[in-house]
C-alpha cells in the first residue's frame, strides 16, 4: 500500500538530509541545493548523480558525493540505512483518522491459517477474541458462509451450530437455553418434540408450583390444568309435597328416589339408615363448583321461601352414623307465584367446596318460613371438576 509523502514529510523525519520528490531522491546540501541521490527510471533503480559542481556514487553502505573542486575527497551524504529508511517511511501504509493502521504482521489470511500455522488450511482454526473490536467500531457486513456440515463450534465439539443446505443444527452436550421476551415460530409444517427423557413441560415460574395455565383457547395445556379441568355433573330430579315446616331437613332416602319424605331436624349428624340417601361419592379428590335448580311450586304456600343446602360426611366402614359439614347453600328462593317457574343458579368455592375421595354429598330442602302447605318440584343439576 503506498502512501503520500511531501517533502517537509521527509526533512522531518532526517533532520534535512534526505528527502523524496517524484521518482528521485535527494539530499539537501549546506548551500540548499537539491542533490540527487537515487533515480528511478522505468522500475529501474540507479545510485548516485550529477548536480552542478557535485557527482555521487554508492560506494559499500555509503552514498558520497564529490565536488568538482576536488578529485581525491568526497563526503557520504547518506548512509544505505538512511535509504532505506527513507523508502520505507515514504511507502508507508495510509493511516486511519486515528493515526492508527495494521501492518502486513499484524493481518490475519484466513486463507493460510491451519492448525500449524503453516501454508496450507488444514485443521480447525481459533480467532482471538478482538478478531473484529467492538470497541474500535469493527463489524462484519455481508455474509459468513460455511460449507456444507461444517460446524460453527463453541466451547467444545458437542456445542455447534451448522447446515447442509436443508437443514439447521444446533447441537448440545447438555442444554440450549435460549433467553428472550418472545419467540415466534412460523411453520410451513409440523411441530414435534422428541422427548427421550419422558419429560416435555411447560412452566411458568410466576404462578405458585411453577405450572403454566392457559388462558386462551388456542394455548397448549398441561397435564394439571386437564386434570384440574376434568368435569363431573350429576342430574336429580325430586319433589316435596304438603311441606309445612320451616324446622324440618327434607332429602331422599335413596338415589332414584323422587319423593323427599326423609327428613332431619338436625343433619350436621346422619345415622346409618340415611347413609344411601348420598348422591354422590367422591372417586377422588374433586370440587364441588355449581347447582343449578328449575322448579315449580304450587299448593296454598306455593310462595314461601326456601333454600337447598349441601353438605359433605366422610363415611367409614362399621360406623352406624357419621357427622357432616357444610359445602354451601343456595340464595333463599321466593317463587313468584303457584305454578310460576323458578330458576336458580350457585356457584361454591374455597376449601369448603373440595371434597377428599371417598366423600359423599347430600342435598337437603328446607323452608326459611311457612305459611301453608307447599308442594315444591324440582330438578337439581350439580357440578364439579377433579
Amino acid at each position: 500500500m503506498a502512501g503520500s509523502l511531501t517533502q517537509d514529510k521527509i526533512k522531518n523525519v532526517f533532520q534535512k538530509i534526505i528527502f523524496y520528490l517524484g521518482d528521485k531522491l535527494y539530499h539537501t546540501s549546506s548551500d540548499n541545493n537539491n542533490d540527487v541521490l537515487v533515480t528511478s527510471v522505468n522500475n529501474d533503480i540507479s545510485f548516485g548523480g550529477t548536480l552542478t559542481g557535485a557527482s555521487f556514487d554508492a560506494k559499500e553502505d555509503n552514498i558520497t558525493r564529490t565536488d568538482s573542486t576536488s578529485t581525491t575527497s568526497s563526503t557520504t551524504v547518506a548512509t544505505a540505512t538512511s535509504v532505506k529508511a527513507a523508502y520505507d517511511r515514504a511507502w508507508e501504509p495510509i493511516k486511519g483518522g486515528d493515526d492508527n493502521y495494521v501492518t502486513d504482521a499484524q493481518l490475519t489470511h484466513i486463507g493460510n491459517l491451519d492448525a500449524g500455522n503453516t501454508t496450507s488450511c488444514s485443521g480447525d482454526q481459533t480467532l482471538p477474541h478482538d478478531f473484529v473490536s467492538a470497541a474500535s467500531g469493527g463489524a462484519f457486513g455481508g455474509a459468513v458462509t460455511m460449507g456444507s456440515g461444517d460446524k460453527l463450534q463453541f466451547v467444545d465439539a458437542n456445542e455447534y451450530i451448522s447446515g447442509d443446505g436443508t437443514d439447521l443444527t444446533i447441537g448440545s452436550g447438555d442444554k440450549v437455553n435460549v433467553v428472550a421476551t418472545d419467540i415466534y415460530m412460523n411453520l410451513s409444517g409440523n411441530f414435534h418434540i422428541d422427548a427421550d427423557g419422558g419429560e416435555a413441560r411447560l412452566t411458568n415460574d410466576s404462578n405458585p408450583g411453577n405450572v403454566f395455565v392457559p388462558a386462551d383457547n388456542a394455548d397448549i395445556t398441561t397435564k394439571k390444568y386437564v386434570d384440574d379441568s376434568r368435569a363431573w355433573q350429576i342430574v336429580i330430579g325430586g319433589y316435596k309435597t304438603n311441606n309445612n315446616s320451616d324446622t324440618n331437613y327434607y332429602f331422599q332416602y335413596r338415589p332414584d328416589n323422587s319423593l323427599w319424605n326423609n327428613y332431619d331436624s338436625s343433619p350436621s349428624t346422619i345415622t346409618s339408615e340415611d347413609v344411601t340417601a348420598a348422591h354422590f361419592t367422591a372417586p377422588e379428590d374433586c370440587t364441588v363448583t355449581q347447582m343449578d335448580i328449575l322448579g315449580v311450586c304450587t299448593d296454598t304456600g306455593a310462595t314461601d321461601p326456601f333454600k337447598f343446602y349441601i353438605k359433605k360426611a366422610t363415611v367409614e366402614n362399621n360406623y352406624t352414623s357419621f357427622s357432616t359439614t357444610d359445602v354451601g347453600n343456595t340464595l333463599t328462593i321466593t317463587p313468584g307465584g303457584a305454578g310460576r317457574i323458578y330458576k336458580s343458579s350457585t356457584a361454591f368455592s374455597g376449601a369448603s367446596a373440595g371434597l377428599s375421595a371417598g366423600d359423599s354429598l347430600y342435598i337437603f330442602l328446607k323452608k326459611d318460613s311457612t305459611t301453608a302447605n307447599q308442594d315444591n318440584h324440582f330438578h337439581i343439576t350439580l357440578s364439579g371438576h377433579y
